[in-house]
């Protein structure tokens, strides 16, 4: 008879497992049912994401601010990072079994990555913010104090 942490592990990894299989059903489902080849979460993430950079493109090619110029960057090496993985899940052939399979087996793997790329880049632009504020302050300070 096995002992109780063998018994316990075992469950363990079985609920993880039956649990990563409906994750893969479900998106799977939603993925072959999909008009745009993605989950609806993706698409939403993918157009906010793809403006924003378009912002940021115009952003760090228009300032004169190093700095400005410098968080574009690194918050459009993001949001071109989650493009590229957003890519990688999205179904290459409509109504395809097999292929949504893939895409959603892709996807559920790289759901954290996605997370944590959101919030990285979250915190790119929130940065970008408060630096854009603070240039904004300066600069009608300055043209205030200057009339």
């Amino acid at each position: 008879m096995p002992d109780p942490f063998t018994i316990i592990g075992t469950t363990s990894a079985v609920i993880s497992f039956v649990q990563f299989a409906g994750n893969i059903i479900v998106t799977a489902h939603s993925l072959y049912q999909s008009t745009t080849g993605s989950t609806v979460e993706n698409d939403e993430l993918e157009v906010v994401t793809s403006k924003m950079n378009e912002l940021l493109e115009t952003l760090r090619a228009d300032t004169g601010d190093k700095n400005i110029a410098q968080l574009a960057a690194i918050c459009h090496s993001l949001g071109k990072k989650i493009l590229t993985l957003l890519k990688r899940t999205k179904v290459e052939k409509a109504h395809s079994v097999r292929e949504s399979i893939r895409a959603a087996m892709t996807t559920v793997w790289t759901k954290s990555v996605v997370t944590e790329l959101r919030k990285d880049l979250g915190l790119c632009t929130t940065q970008m913010s408060l630096h854009l504020q603070t240039v904004m302050r300066y600069n009608i300070l300055f043209h205030f104090l200057r009339s």
